[in-house]
């Protein structure tokens, strides 16, 4: 059975009851900029806070005062009486979640994001997707000494000028600004260069993780700089991605130029041909790697998956148009630490020929293999025709679950019709009962001849299970689903059904 759900904590409750209280206030527009005793009472009750609490609740109302209807108003009043000195975190990836703001009201924000930062003297945290500015990056590098990480993607505003304003010390300054920036996040920001970025990268001997375009282009540049003899010529980024659909030229791999910058590298995301696949063996610390591979696996496949410098590896992603199960099986003879592991792809061969060993893929806890046929690769799971989808053989079940008993989730779209059947999914679940499974989703192009009885046997089996994925299952239809639900709900059972 389940899980049950948990009693809501206190602090849950807490949260819970501030939020509906100080959301009506601060809607009473009126009643509220009237009154400076509501506001001074209202700054007083949330100083006693402790910090954690506080920022739950200011993320809570964030997202609560800022509906469909586009009003700004009770959101920007709320931030009047927080105490924001106190802060050490603030999240605005989803405050404009769904919907488009007017030329004048994005204005108004990014105004308000200028006056608020400046009264975050201890911020460590911030996310501002599409909404950064030059000018508030100079605000973030004068106040926010203490900034570790800034998500500011797909900010257009951005530009070389913003990112020196963040780290570049002034005359007028009383320290470095942002000395403890770790992590920078300015995926998309297309009004930056290269050059700036390089500069900025200079000027932040703390920084960890850079998530940015062109860092091909990027490491060309520092390079060049470092050749020169004027600065550093290492640097401790741990991230490196290269994923720009235009013809890459990856020789900055093959002649060792990323691996000289970057030598702590432990996470690579790549579009990449088969041939530069074979220089990541010069990466002696790769953890997280995600490959997209412009053509079919070959020699430099094999002989990253057969070196040394692919046998650390815990996460492994990859996207290939087809692919050998002589491939999959070299992954997991090599990669004995891999605990992720996600494919996507159109034909996997010869996947009868598997074999199974306890000394394989033991250690996985995410397992995520799709397969689609050309037209569906980059589209939905629903929109798929299955029409011309590869029918897999069943030993790919039992390569990935068979000896995984630490799997968390699992996730399967695979043109499995003709053996997923419930007697072959009892043979699965006792083989291994997956009692760490939170996550299963079984599903394919065409529907699987499974129905009330497979839900009952997973449900009675896993008894962890929070989410079942069953909407491809023939025999189960919406109202079936709507009973699971309402049950679930009538027994207070933590799971959901899709």
């Amino acid at each position: 059975m389940p899980p049950r759900k948990r009693p809501k904590s206190l602090v849950d409750l807490t949260i819970d009851s501030l939020t509906l209280i100080l959301s009506t206030k601060y809607r009473s527009q009126d009643e509220f900029q009237k009154s400076d005793n509501s506001l001074e009472c209202i700054r007083n009750l949330l100083e006693c806070l402790p910090v954690p609490l506080l920022e739950q609740l200011i993320t809570r109302l964030t997202y609560l005062l800022i509906g469909k209807d586009r009003q700004m108003s009770p959101f920007y009043s709320s931030f009047i009486s927080f105490p924001l000195q106190n802060v050490t975190q603030l999240d605005f990836s989803r405050l404009f979640h769904g919907f488009r703001l007017k030329r004048n009201q994005n204005t108004a924000f990014k105004d308000f994001c200028v006056s608020t930062l400046k009264r975050t003297i201890h911020l460590t945290k911030l996310v501002l997707i599409g909404k950064c500015t030059d000018k508030i990056l100079e605000v973030l590098g004068t106040t926010c000494h203490s900034l570790r990480e800034l998500n500011i993607a797909l900010s257009d505003d951005v530009t070389d000028q913003g990112l020196q304003e963040l780290v570049k010390r002034s005359a007028c300054d009383n320290g470095d600004r942002c000395p403890r920036l770790r992590l920078l996040d300015v995926t998309k920001c297309w009004n930056i260069s290269p050059v700036g970025v390089a500069e900025m990268i200079q000027l932040s001997p703390s920084l960890r993780r850079l998530c940015y375009f062109n860092m091909r282009a990027l490491a060309r540049e520092l390079a060049r700089r470092s050749q020169e003899g004027t600065e550093r010529s290492s640097f401790e980024v741990d991230y490196f991605e290269c994923t720009d659909p235009k013809p890459q030229d990856l020789s900055v791999l093959k002649q060792g130029i990323v691996f000289d910058l970057f030598p702590r590298i432990s996470t690579l995301k790549l579009l990449i041909s088969d041939e530069d696949v074979g220089a990541l063996i010069s990466f002696t610390g790769l953890q997280h790697v995600e490959l997209e591979l412009e053509n079919y696996p070959g020699a430099g496949f094999s002989n990253f998956f057969k070196h040394h410098s692919s046998s650390d590896l815990c996460q492994l992603v990859l996207q290939v148009n087809s692919m050998t199960a002589d491939c999959l099986q070299m992954i997991a003879e090599n990669c004995r630490k891999l605990k992720v592991f996600k494919f996507t792809g159109t034909t996997l061969i010869g996947e009868e020929r598997l074999t199974v060993s306890s000394k394989c893929l033991n250690q996985l806890t995410h397992v995520e293999f799709k397969l689609y046929n050309s037209e569906g690769l980059y589209s939905s799971d629903e929109d798929e025709d299955g029409a011309g989808s590869p029918e897999i053989h069943p030993q790919i079940f039992d390569f990935f679950l068979q000896n995984s008993p630490y799997l968390i989730q699992v996730t399967f779209h695979v043109n499995c019709y003709r053996f997923m059947n419930l007697n072959y999914l009892s043979r699965l679940l006792a083989d291994n009962p997956l009692v760490a499974c939170e996550k299963l989703s079984l599903d394919g192009p065409v529907p699987l001849p499974l129905d009330r009885s497979a839900i009952e046997l997973v449900l009675s089996s896993l008894p962890a299970i929070k989410s079942l994925h069953v909407s491809r299952w023939e025999g189960v239809t919406d109202s079936c689903m709507a009973a699971y639900r309402r049950d679930s709900k009538a027994q207070n059972l933590d799971i959901e059904f899709y």
